[in-house]
């Protein structure tokens, strides 16, 4: 369960986020984006807002993965099958917009509402059952992932034989090894 601590929320992937700086330009866009979408009429639905702040938030770094479980690195290290994991979000995107957008929510700065969105829009490969469920409080361990593995493919990630592969392979032995030991 995320927890709130000087501020902000944490939860189980606070430890692996990584700071981003958004293009000024960018990040004024996004405030004015959620200027508008705040004072939306009442007809519009929360669904649609949600669904066009993320949509303009998309970029390189969205849904990034910056951890994996010890379960999903298993997994693909048995099965080589990255559709046996999924990308697993331990703050949810409606948290995410109810925090911000929410019945009785107070308006954020710019800087407030750019750090809290980036830095909850991160993702910890899971295996499937681990992400059958709301939360992560069940998720087996989690083990930071280096920047640049696991690239978004759509939906999913990439899985590739000389990368991501190569770095399971690696981690698993660490992790055995550290049990044998």
């Amino acid at each position: 369960m995320p927890t709130r601590r000087a501020g902000t929320i944490e939860h189980a992937l606070t430890p692996f986020q990584r700071r981003r700086q958004i293009e000024p330009e960018r990040a004024e866009f996004l405030y004015r984006l959620y200027e508008l979408l705040r004072n939306a009429p009442e007809s519009s639905s929360a669904d649609s807002k949600q669904r066009s702040f993320e949509a303009a938030a998309t970029g390189e770094h969205h849904w990034e993965v910056v951890a994996i479980s010890e379960d999903a690195l298993r997994e693909l290290h048995e099965n080589q099958d990255r559709r046996l994991i999924q990308r697993g979000h331990a703050f949810s995107r409606s948290q995410r917009f109810h925090h911000l957008f929410g019945p009785g929510t107070r308006k954020v700065s710019k800087s407030t509402l750019m750090r809290f969105y980036f830095e909850h829009d991160v993702s910890a490969l899971v295996t499937v059952k681990e992400n059958s469920s709301p939360g992560s409080e069940h998720w087996s361990d989690l083990h930071p992932v280096p920047e640049g593995l696991f690239p978004a493919a759509g939906f999913s990630v990439k899985y590739r034989k000389r990368l991501e592969r190569l770095w399971v392979e690696e981690q698993v032995a660490r992790l055995d090894a550290a049990r044998s030991a």
